[in-house]
């Protein structure tokens, strides 16, 4: 697959992007309100989130919440 059209699926049709980083909390020990961030974010997503960076991890437990 083309680099442009892996990019095409993070920047919206004007270019921009909106980018939540959780990939934070691997380095953390603090991790409380990670299960909160994760339960806002399909309102983020109605609000223009455009993508998530997350750990491996992160995406395996919480897979249903990173579909779409």
């Amino acid at each position: 697959m083309p680099k442009t059209r892996r990019m095409a699926n993070i920047f919206a049709e004007d270019g921009k992007s909106i980018t939540l980083a959780l990939d934070g909390f691997y380095f953390s020990t603090n991790t409380r309100g990670i299960d909160g961030t994760i339960a806002e974010l399909p309102k983020m997503i109605e609000n223009g989130l455009d993508a998530v960076l997350v750990t491996y991890g992160m995406a395996k437990t919480y897979t249903n919440s990173f579909t779409n």
